[in-house]
């Protein structure tokens, strides 16, 4: 690889309790936390939701990406659960959190981005951690992984940030 090349990871990140199913290149972290690489090919699966998708669905909202590629990595999550979909390169990053909604308990009122593929049991919905560039002069702490990565539950402790505290290593 190149010095100028650019890097890109995908990455579907969440506490282990917090997910169904398994998945063979499922890396557990510290702090009960897990990941699966969202490679090319699960991309191209998450492609193939969107080309099928009813004139209803609003194919913009975070959840309805989540849910597509949490299909094609064969998973969904837990009642009650949270997971996140990091994108991090080498000039920028992004993320989405996805909501699961717990039994009984009702999707609150502020909720936005409602939108999940067809047969998804129950209702999701997905907020935007982050959705650009890494700026130089905002703090690593920040940055839309780790904003993400604080949604789910991780803790910096005495980390420069919550992906270090976790053992990710990132392109920076």
């Amino acid at each position: 690889m190149r010095d100028d090349e650019e890097v890109e990871v995908w990455l579907l990140v969440f506490a282990e309790h917090s997910v169904v199913g398994t998945h063979p290149s499922r890396t557990r972290l510290r702090q009960g936390m897990s990941f699966v690489p969202v490679t090319s090919r699960d991309r191209e699966c998450t492609d193939e939701y969107f080309q099928r998708l009813d004139d209803d669905v609003d194919p913009g909202h975070g959840s309805y990406l989540v849910t597509a590629t949490l299909r094609c990595l064969g998973l969904t999550v837990h009642p009650g659960g949270t997971v996140a979909l990091i994108r991090a390169g080498t000039d920028e990053q992004a993320s989405i959190v996805l909501h699961q909604a717990g039994d009984g308990v009702p999707v609150p009122a502020e909720a936005t981005q409602i939108s999940v593929v067809r047969d998804w049991p129950g209702t999701a919905w997905a907020e935007r951690a982050k959705v650009a560039g890494v700026p130089g002069s905002s703090p690593r702490t920040d940055w839309p992984v780790n904003t993400a990565l604080r949604a789910l539950g991780v803790e910096r402790g005495d980390h420069p940030d919550e992906a270090t505290a976790l053992g990710l290593t990132l392109p920076t």
